[in-house]
């Protein structure tokens, strides 16, 4: 006799699944910052939002000749991203938020 299958796990247990477009924005935004480039950054990608999605388009047209030369997974990610119209605006927002502050105590010093 065949043992039945075991139930599959619930929603709940189930974790959720990370968005790829939130961490193509979150580690945009952490380079930027880290280059100090966060506020011209915010003001050019403001002026420029309108044109997102085009340049999306343009780069899934151009992902077999830009594969050439980068990963056409990446270009792929970053095409789907643009085409996404609230990947921009969360991007502005995030850098346009006050960069955080490192730990004035931290709990790892080897002086402590």
């Amino acid at each position: 006799m065949i043992p039945p299958l075991p139930e599959p796990p619930s929603e709940d247990s189930v974790p959720p699944a990370i968005d790829p477009g939130a961490v193509l924005g979150a580690r945009l935004a952490s380079r930027l910052r880290r280059l100090g480039l966060a506020g011209i950054a915010s003001a050019i990608l403001e002026a420029g939002a309108p044109l997102a999605p085009l340049i999306g388009q343009l780069l899934y047209v151009a992902q077999p000749t830009l594969g050439l030369f980068l990963p056409r997974r990446a270009i792929g990610d970053w095409a789907k991203w643009l085409d996404q119209p609230g990947n921009l605006t969360a991007l502005i927002e995030d850098l346009d938020q006050p960069a955080p502050q490192p730990d004035d105590h931290p709990t790892h010093s080897r002086f402590v």
